[in-house]
């Protein structure tokens, strides 16, 4: 119960080797604290109960798992060829693989994040589309019926967005319904279409939908990523690349 007040999260494979345990024991100790309603299971883990993922401000984010971060943009970046159409949505992980983008050529960028349009605007070699529509101060993503007509007559080969909770039962969720309807409109108008996130996000659930699981094709993580969850997304049909 401290690592699950601590983290709000824990993992089945990850607690059973830190205790030197079987998983046996770990899930039926799990299963007696959901009885006393400590707890709540999810396959390969359990969460505190009811309890969702609060929507943090930007800057609060900002330094939050910085290598972790650089090693997916370098991933994501891998991924993009010169003359590429990419849409880039809001978060500081997509913020990397914008900065991780330098020296692609050709490309034409759609973004809803004012961050990541500030920069891209310095860079001639880029054109940039813009959404416009209503920024959400703790996320600098712009959402609304601006961003997603914009975006509805727009087709892009590869599109790279973040995400707050990944759960095999919930997909891929954050904490805003405005921003999560721009992200799942942004993955449809993909080619492919890419999650960029850190391995803290696994086992964490927040209260809008981004994505299912179908919707996805590229998950980028870091090697932190519990293998229990990871092996089921790709049993899902996830292409999951382990940073």
């Amino acid at each position: 119960m401290q690592r699950l007040q601590q983290h709000g999260t824990v993992h089945v494979t990850r607690l059973a080797a830190e205790l030197g345990v079987t998983e046996v024991t770990i899930r039926r100790d799990l299963a007696a604290l959901e009885r006393e309603g400590l707890l709540v299971r999810f396959h390969g883990g359990a969460v505190l109960p009811h309890v969702l993922v609060p929507d943090v401000p930007f800057q609060s984010k900002l330094q939050a798992r910085q290598e972790e971060k650089q090693r997916i943009a370098a991933a994501a970046a891998a991924l993009v060829p010169d003359g590429a159409t990419v849409a880039l949505g809001a978060g500081t992980t997509v913020a990397a693989v914008a900065r991780a983008l330098a020296g692609k050529t050709g490309l034409t960028v759609v973004t809803n994040a004012v961050n990541i349009a500030w920069e891209m605007s310095f860079r001639p070699e880029v054109q940039l589309l813009v959404t416009g529509g209503r920024v959400r101060d703790e996320s600098l993503c712009m959402v609304g019926p601006t961003a997603e007509e914009a975006l509805r007559t727009v087709a892009v080969d590869i599109a790279f967005v973040g995400v707050n909770g990944i759960s095999p039962e919930f997909g891929f969720t954050t904490p805003n319904q405005e921003e999560a309807q721009v992200h799942r409109l942004m993955l449809s108008r993909a080619r492919r279409g890419v999650v960029v996130a850190d391995s803290s996000k696994f086992g964490r659930v927040a209260f809008a939908l981004v994505a299912s699981l179908r919707q996805v094709r590229t998950l980028i993580t870091d090697a932190g990523a519990p293998p229990d969850l990871v092996e089921e997304l790709r049993r899902a049909g996830i292409e999951v690349l382990l940073v």
